[in-house]
């Protein structure tokens, strides 16, 4: 004879419902195209993430060109995106470092513009070369 617990046992345990397969094979079958999708996505390469203070924030793939003027305290930074690379044109800062930083292009490299506020990261995968070169 099967007790009381037993029985509620069996029944919490009981096996799925039709809908409840259904329901499942439809997530596992998304949940794979949604993987499939990901990864032969052709945008694969990166973006560049603009950011600044008070929530501004730009994010410009790498094919994507655009000149971009972020609000800061010290004053407006221009961010230029052509040609697969970014830059700061121009900022109000007094030291000018993130001007003398360069173009930068490899996923991982970023541009600081500390007084202003304003960060440049270039996002994607690498490639697997070093991190950083020193002389």
């Amino acid at each position: 004879m099967i007790g009381p617990i037993a029985r509620r046992r069996r029944r919490r345990l009981g096996l799925l419902s039709r809908a409840d397969r259904v329901l499942l094979a439809v997530m596992v079958v998304g949940g794979a195209a949604g993987m499939y999708a990901l990864a032969v996505s052709p945008d694969s390469g990166g973006a560049f993430v603009i950011r600044g203070p008070e929530g501004f924030e730009e994010i410009v793939t790498t094919g994507a060109d655009g000149r971009f003027v972020v609000p800061g305290p010290v004053g407006e930074t221009v961010v230029v995106v052509d040609g697969g690379v970014a830059f700061v044109e121009s900022s109000d800062c007094r030291h000018q470092v993130c001007v003398n930083t360069g173009q930068i292009s490899a996923p991982g490299e970023l541009i600081a513009c500390v007084p202003n506020g304003v960060t440049i990261i270039v996002t994607g995968e690498r490639d697997g070369g070093p991190d950083a070169v020193t002389r």
